[in-house]
């Protein structure tokens, strides 16, 4: 089922398009760059970081809700099928297009229309009869429309389309421009039910906002970036051995990510990776992703320096194009993994951190079935099972998180997370697994226990 028809995402921006014309900077504001005039236009700053703001957008965006001039129902319904541009004035900002379901669309006509429905909405409420006005709201706060609309009743955007500081220090030109042609997911869509919609750019427009985001217009004529040392000499068979000995023993990539067709899908796949990110990003991010794009829903998994390189040399070395992830997604609400869950999650507070960081495997209520599940070789530990976590002292329970699997000889698909949590967090989610399994440590190791 794809993901747009079960998550609640996001919606309207209300904007017209100017398909095919060239955009003209007549409202550019003092002092700003066609760069920045056009970025500030098309509004990405409202949902990514590292931008400028998304003022002319929202300048141009009509409010929505109370208080707001009236829309019809019937109209939202239909708008958002094929929003073609309505008010060229304001070019070139625009509603760029979502593909919404009709269940999407369904939800968010009657979240922001007024009025009776005509025939057409109603056979479509008919049809869809969970899409109620509460699903739209959800999809109008986890699309980002409030990036560009007001209204008063409404959720702030969930912040989870990633920050584009630096993206010339990881994205290649080439594929930035081809992406933003034709956009997709790149991580999977149902996290928190975000998704990049078309803006229909035009040929200048792919390449200011090309060169904006990376210095180069991605039509292929940027030089490539210096082959680093540790790549000089290719990937020998001795090594692509070692590599994958690694990634099957010792570290939990492919707990989130594809790795040579295989593997989970909480983030980007990585074949193809040499064509989307830059060689020295791909070692930064596996040797410290922190440090490497500040804010990483990322655990940095300790490691040699020398096994970073060997790493991203064989990942960078798997052939052919880089393909998103599959739409098509679990019939079920996933919660978001974007990177400012780092932020929300700072406080000890086991509930949460479990949601956050372990329901995508261990599922939410700890019994094996997350969403990520079915993406492993290993199944994860039923964490409400009392047999299985009862014979376990709290202190092993804390060294596998904070060590990961492999430390407890376990599978190593499971992350370290103890450079990524404070020590209180993962005392917080032992806790947590306590209550899931609603059992005890063993008695000779708690204290007083008479061990």
């Amino acid at each position: 089922m794809p993901a747009r028809t079960v998550v609640p995402a996001l919606f309207l921006l209300g904007l017209p398009v100017a398909l095919g014309a060239p955009w003209a900077l007549a409202s550019e504001p003092p002092d700003a760059g066609p760069d920045d005039a056009l970025l500030s236009a098309l509004g990405c700053g409202g949902c990514h970081e590292g931008l400028p703001a998304p003022d002319a957008a929202r300048a141009a965006a009509p409010a929505l809700g109370p208080g707001a001039p009236p829309l019809s129902g019937d109209f939202v319904f239909e708008y958002l099928g094929d929003p073609v541009s309505r008010r060229p004035e304001v070019a070139p900002s625009r509603m760029p297009d979502f593909q919404l379901s009709e269940g999407e669309r369904v939800a968010l006509a009657r979240f922001l229309g007024e009025g009776n429905p005509g025939p057409a909405l109603s056979a479509a409420v008919g049809r869809n009869p969970g899409s109620d006005a509460g699903v739209g709201r959800a999809l109008f706060g986890a699309l980002g429309c409030a990036g560009c609309h007001t209204h008063a009743d409404a959720p702030e955007p969930p912040g989870t389309a990633p920050s584009l500081a630096g993206a010339a220090d990881r994205l290649r030109p080439r594929w930035v421009r081809g992406w933003l042609d034709e956009p997709g997911p790149v991580r999977p869509a149902h996290l928190g039910g975000a998704r990049m919609p078309d803006f229909r750019l035009t040929e200048a427009e792919l390449d200011v906002v090309t060169s904006a985001l990376t210095g180069a217009d991605g039509r292929g004529g940027e030089a490539d970036p210096a082959v680093p040392g540790w790549m000089s000499d290719g990937v020998p068979e001795v090594r692509a051995a070692r590599a994958e000995r690694l990634l099957e023993t010792r570290y939990a990539c492919r707990g989130c990510h594809v790795v040579a067709g295989r593997g989970g899908a909480v983030g980007p796949p990585l074949d193809g990776v040499a064509e989307r990110l830059l060689p020295d990003f791909v070692a930064r991010m596996i040797a410290d992703p922190a440090a490497a794009r500040p804010g990483s829903a990322m655990p940095r998994q300790p490691m040699p320096p020398r096994e970073a390189e060997i790493l991203a040399a064989y990942l960078l070395s798997l052939d052919g194009p880089w393909r998103g992830p599959s739409s098509e997604t679990p019939g079920r609400v996933i919660p978001s993994l974007g990177g400012r869950a780092v932020a929300t999650t700072s406080a000890a507070d086991g509930s949460v951190l479990y949601a956050t960081w372990c329901a995508a495997c261990h599922g939410p209520g700890g019994g094996g079935d997350g969403w990520n599940a079915d993406a492993l070789t290993v199944p994860p530990t039923v964490h409400s099972d009392p047999a299985v976590l009862s014979p376990r002292p709290d202190d092993v329970l804390y060294d596998g998180i904070h060590g990961g699997g492999w430390v407890l000889g376990r599978s190593p698909l499971m992350p370290a997370f103890g450079e990524f949590l404070t020590p209180e967090q993962i005392d917080a989610l032992v806790a947590q697994l306590r209550t899931l399994c609603e059992c005890e440590a063993p008695a000779w190791s708690r204290d007083g226990g008479g061990g």
